[in-house]
């Protein structure tokens, strides 16, 4: 369990007004060569009415993008480590979303 972020990009939906329910918070990646690598994040979701954090893989050129993994609901008050095993053999870009709900408090870092 992590107590912070020790480096890397941070997404945060506040849970106060003015949010609504559907807000959306997304970090999207350069574009990756074609290859095997494990991406390794660490996310954060508290509260009992929190969203959903999705894991997306796109390949370049593609009109759109698969869900890879993802975590709904409340996982407690301790930072989390997800890792995806990618063996991607097109060039692609992996998307991080999250999907918010009213009162909610949802956060992740990479």
């Amino acid at each position: 369990m992590l107590s912070r972020c020790l480096s890397g990009k941070y997404i945060y939906i506040e849970s106060s007004a003015p949010r609504k329910k559907g807000d959306k918070a997304r970090l999207v990646t350069s574009v990756f060569p074609a290859g095997k690598r494990c991406l390794q994040f660490y996310y954060h979701m508290l509260g009992k009415n929190v969203g959903t954090l999705t894991v997306y893989m796109r390949n370049v050129g593609a009109s759109s993008a698969y869900p890879e993994w993802t975590k709904s609901g409340e996982v407690g008050d301790d930072w989390n480590v997800g890792y995806i095993n990618i063996n991607n053999n097109r060039p692609y870009q992996v998307r991080l979303a999250c999907q918010d709900k009213p009162k909610r408090n949802l956060k992740f870092c990479q």
